[in-house]
């Protein structure tokens, strides 16, 4: 209906508004091989989604990714300031036991929290509040992509009439 679009079915459902033609603000080109959908900002014009399953989950990679880019720098860190190679060691384990373990654990919550409360000889993880620990899942994306086709279709129809 006019300012808003609804999806729903087995890959759950989500309510967009943003334009009065919906249809205009997700049309893609599939004509000319231009199927590009904008999850991220086809997310920012969500206003529900069903109750099983949202936009986005959790991304234990991006978790480990960030952990073991400060890890890293670290051990450059105290290479550099000389420091020995036992207590590289203890702190790249003490992030391992202390942070990593967690989500071997299946406890994203739990890991998070400890690396906000992670400190081993004055190191610890400063700014993780600047990184996204999410990423879109399969059902959302899969939406996206059947609004997409969805108009697509509608607008063949169109021309054929």
């Amino acid at each position: 209906w006019p300012g808003h679009l609804a999806i729903t079915g087995d890959m759950g459902g989500n309510l967009f508004s943003r334009t009065k033609d919906m249809f205009g603000f997700f049309r893609t080109d599939f004509w000319r091989g231009d199927c590009t959908i904008n999850p991220s900002y086809w997310r920012e014009k969500l206003v529900c989604q069903g109750e099983r399953d949202g936009a986005t989950e959790f991304d234990e990679a991006a978790v480990r990714r960030v952990i073991g880019g400060y890890r890293i720098r670290w051990m450059r860190d105290m290479k550099m300031d000389g420091k020995s190679k036992e207590d590289r060691c203890e702190l790249w384990d003490a992030v391992e036991n202390d942070v990593l373990a967690e989500l071997d654990d299946g406890q994203p919550d739990a890991a998070m929290i400890a690396a906000n409360e992670f400190e081993h000889r004055g190191y610890y993880f400063n700014d993780l509040f600047d990184h996204d620990f999410t990423k879109f899942t399969l059902h959302y994306i899969w939406r996206c992509r059947a609004i997409a086709w969805g108009i697509e279709q509608y607008d063949a129809l169109k021309a054929e009439q």
